[in-house]
């Protein structure tokens, strides 16, 4: 049983593939957990991004969903591990799926990996078939089409010419396969048909030149800032703060640590939740109710490691709004908790945003005082990108600089986002999202005691290609010295 069953178009670039990174919706109407169990009950086109569809066609998607229930059955549950990660329990088998989901609640990615069989096989094909390519890349008999030779073996020898001989291939997380060679690295998407001849190809040149080159084309505004060791490799648009949604959480874990250290509280300390903390995009609260009670600890985490927002409303009511500002930037002040920029951002609230945009400070904390106090408006719709002057506002560099106050706290290391956590002695990460802000903050400490940090935002006025970005951010991290 192959470990990686793949529906992802992993790394071409117009489309989205899955990796634990963000909360991605605001606004979903639907959990993909709720997606995962109507996939595999009735598949439908409707199910899938416009974007995914154009490199993974739905037939093809069918097929694969009929095909594996005829091979290990039915469903008979789906459990949640985190925000992306799921089990699925087969009649005969039990995988792992990844997936994630546009503002629309349909998928943008989606990966199923075996809980049990080990990925050797599948790489052991992979590297099998690639060194065939590099020797005999013109021998029609190593393609499922016999056209593929004239197509694939120029591209081949121009790598060869170029970069060498194969020295490792190795898995990488976006569904594709890193190919070191002697003068550099690609990234190829392999797909072997039974006889273990190449189906299809893709490469893709993964030096840090050409990912920056890619993140400078995409359309509205980008930055980037890698440091290693505190000095800065890259920098890109570094200059002008862009909105990074829950990336601000750091802020908030940063205030709660100190407070801890104070000794102001504890991270046992227990937590009532209270009605009006409840509000959307909370996969681990969202199963608690009014009264119920959490350690600071266990808030902490589930703001962090699933960008749970209730979780983090409850920190921020526990902190205090102005304590928390000691550890924000001014131009970040009143500090939005998710539920004030909800309610503000909602359909039904023109009024009352216009009211806030127009307000003193002292007036907009009073306004943001009685959102915190009342029930969020129900049936908010957020599947456009929507005043954007209300979100949290960063440079790279500054989010660098805020996730060293935090990349040691054991809650930014339960979720690794897109790093290969085996890669490192330390991952901590954290990222945010809303309809046309995407941002990923990530630290890795290696195993030559290296230090990095790796910061890359992108806004638009329109949605993005949350694939495109994620692909992007990928070959970034692929490119780091010192693993």
């Amino acid at each position: 049983m192959p470990k990686h069953l793949l529906l992802s178009p992993a790394l071409i670039c117009v489309s989205v593939c899955v990796s634990g990174y963000a909360s991605s919706a605001w606004a979903q109407n639907i959990t993909p957990q709720q997606q995962l169990e109507a996939l595999f009950k009735a598949p439908s086109a409707e199910q899938f991004d416009p974007a995914f569809l154009k490199a993974v066609p739905f037939e093809q998607i069918a097929n694969f969903i009929k095909k594996t229930i005829g091979q290990y059955g039915k469903v008979q549950k789906i459990e949640v591990i985190d925000e992306s990660d799921f089990r699925v329990f087969f009649e005969k088998g039990t995988f792992i799926a990844q997936a994630a989901l546009n503002t629309k609640g349909q998928f943008t990615g989606l990966l199923l990996s075996s809980e049990k069989d080990p990925s050797a096989n599948t790489l052991e094909q992979v590297q099998s078939a690639l060194d065939t390519l590099w020797a005999t890349p013109k021998n029609p008999d190593i393609y499922a089409s016999s056209t593929f030779a004239n197509q694939v073996a120029p591209v081949v020898q121009d790598i060869q010419k170029k970069m060498g001989k194969i020295v490792s291939v190795r898995a990488v997380n976006l569904g594709g396969f890193l190919i070191r060679l002697e003068r550099g690295n690609q990234v190829v998407n392999l797909e072997l048909n039974e006889q273990g001849q190449i189906a299809s190809i893709y490469f893709i040149e993964s030096s840090m030149d050409n990912a920056l080159k890619m993140l400078k084309a995409l359309p509205g505004k980008t930055n980037v800032a890698i440091l290693q060791n505190g000095k800065i490799l890259v920098e890109q648009g570094v200059k002008e703060p862009l909105a990074t949604g829950s990336s601000f959480k750091m802020a908030v874990l940063n205030a709660a640590q100190q407070a801890v250290t104070s000794g102001k509280f504890k991270w046992e300390t227990p937590i009532v939740l209270k009605a009006e903390d409840f509000i959307v995009s909370s996969p681990i609260l969202s199963k608690k109710k009014a009264g119920d009670t959490l350690s600071v600890r266990e808030v902490a985490d589930a703001m962090i490691q699933v960008s749970d927002n209730t979780a983090t409303d409850t920190l921020i009511r526990l902190l205090g709004r102005e304590a928390i500002e000691k550890f924000i930037l001014p131009r970040n002040i009143p500090l939005l908790t998710t539920k004030n920029m909800l309610e503000l951002k909602h359909q039904n609230n023109t009024k009352l945003l216009e009211e806030y945009r127009k307000s003193t400070l002292e007036k907009k904390r009073s306004i943001l005082q009685k959102i915190d106090a009342t029930p969020i408006t129900p049936d908010l719709k957020l599947d456009k990108p929507t005043a954007l002057d209300l979100e949290w506002y960063y440079t790279p560099l500054e989010l660098c600089n805020l996730m060293g106050q935090v990349q040691d706290n054991p809650s930014m290391q339960m979720n690794p986002g897109i790093a290969i956590k085996t890669d490192w002695t330390q991952v901590a990460f954290k990222g945010g999202s809303e309809a046309g802000v995407l941002s990923l903050t990530t630290y890795l400490k290696s195993r030559l005691n290296k230090h990095y940090c790796v910061s890359v935002t992108w806004n638009d006025t329109k949605n993005l290609s949350e694939g495109e970005f994620l692909a992007i951010y990928q070959l970034l991290l692929l490119n780091l010295e010192g693993k």
